[in-house]
């Protein structure tokens, strides 16, 4: 069950939920490199749990994953990128790290934001795809059930819920999750 990511460089910006599980499913669909980024060094730490060769912090500019990226690719730039943040610096990183014949997902741009100034000769010369996810299919939930029904226990999901909330107390886990910046809560009848 290789496929999509078989012996490929990977680059994923953005280290919460989505973005930790998609370096989980890369990584066990033989991704040689899974590459992340992210704001956050406590994410980032957990990143390297759920299978990030590299991690790169890009609070301050982009420039160290640039150099990141030349050094884990010898220059050729990734595979393969995923963009899980939904704001323009993110995206540009994703699409300015691609290989020539590299593709982009873009799954983390679900609401309005600036346009983005892209290069169009820079992606017909660089035979790059760049490609928009949302939503979900059945045969997506039902690729997700087989995935964590094979790997889920080699990767720490359980660590990602901070604490369990009863449902009448729903509004204090709403709370809790704003104020503590955490991965996800529970909620449970």
């Amino acid at each position: 069950m290789l496929g999509i990511a078989d012996k490929k460089i990977v680059f994923i910006s953005g280290a919460g939920m989505l973005g930790l599980t998609a370096t989980a499913m890369v990584k066990s669909r033989g991704a040689r490199d899974v590459i992340i980024a992210d704001i956050s060094n406590e994410r980032l730490e957990m990143a390297k749990q759920f299978g990030a060769t590299s991690t790169v912090n890009i609070s301050r500019n982009s420039e160290e994953l640039r150099a990141a990226v030349h050094e884990r690719t010898e220059g050729r730039g990734v595979d393969l990128s995923f963009e899980f943040c939904g704001v323009n610096p993110s995206v540009e990183n994703c699409i300015e790290t691609l290989r020539i014949g590299g593709k982009c997902i873009l799954v983390g741009s679900t609401f309005p934001s600036p346009s983005l100034p892209v290069s169009i000769e820079s992606i017909v010369r660089g035979i790059k795809q760049i490609q928009g996810l949302h939503n979900y299919t059945p045969g997506d939930l039902a690729t997700a059930l087989v995935f964590l029904d094979r790997y889920g226990s080699q990767y720490p999901f359980g660590n990602l819920v901070a604490k369990t909330f009863s449902l009448e107390d729903a509004h204090s886990a709403f709370q809790y999750s704003m104020d503590h910046n955490v991965f996800r809560v529970a909620v449970t009848p």
